[in-house]
């Protein structure tokens, strides 16, 4: 426990010291900070594109009274965001048909980590629940809508 409180103390007393007299420091070219093996920060803005994947959902029902929607980006074998995505908009209602359009959705989430938890009452089970999600950058850009996907609430 000691040896871990050290480490601890010395990578934070490291990094202040990287930081105020390394990093930031005018004195100290690119070049340098590369040969140190220091991040080089640009100095232009990059710009974050709007998304232009189509997020996939897999819902799991396998909790009473609850669903989790998993999501990954379309064609990819991992859960999670695609690069420069900060989260996921689902939206989503209970309805006794199948919804003709996205408008038809009435309510929305917004999630940043896989899975999102939609939780019901006792009185909301057996209803389906119909699901489309869209992907958002952290500029508010929005991506085009996934397809429309339901469950039945157990």
């Amino acid at each position: 426990m000691a040896k871990n409180e050290a480490r601890d103390a010395l990578k934070a007393a490291l990094r202040t010291f990287i930081k105020a007299y390394l990093t930031y420091n005018p004195e100290v070219t690119d070049v340098d900070k590369g040969n140190m093996g220091l991040p080089l920060h640009d100095s232009a803005r990059t710009p974050v594109p709007a998304p232009s994947t189509i997020p996939e959902i897999e819902l799991d029902s396998s909790v009473i009274r609850q669903i989790a929607a998993h999501f990954r980006d379309s064609g990819s074998d991992r859960r999670g965001k695609p690069q420069g995505v900060h989260g996921i908009e689902l939206r989503w209602s209970l309805l006794e048909a199948a919804p003709v359009s996205i408008e038809d959705l009435r309510n929305s989430a917004f999630a940043t980590a896989t899975p999102y938890l939609f939780s019901f009452d006792e009185p909301d089970r057996g209803k389906t629940l119909y699901i489309c999600p869209r992907w958002e950058n952290n500029k508010g850009d929005k991506g085009p809508w996934g397809e429309i996907v339901k469950a039945i609430v157990p």
